[in-house]
């Protein structure tokens, strides 16, 4: 197993593949990477979101709302 890596979750999201590999990859607003499998990342919203829905063709997501 490797060893855990410490990184910064405000500006890097967290891509866990299917076969459970992971990697970090930068953070950004929409369009956001495709990633086959999750996504896991930590959003700062000072207001409602600018739009109606969300669709995830390419995988799921979770989101730590602050």
């Amino acid at each position: 197993m490797s060893e855990p890596v410490r990184f910064d979750a405000a500006s890097r999201t967290v891509a866990i593949m299917r076969d459970l590999s992971a990697e970090t990859m930068p953070a950004q607003p929409d369009p956001a990477i495709p990633v086959d499998g999750y996504t896991f990342g930590v959003a700062s919203m000072t207001e409602n979101s600018p739009h109606d829905g969300e669709m995830h063709p390419d995988g799921d997501e979770v989101l730590y709302l602050i």
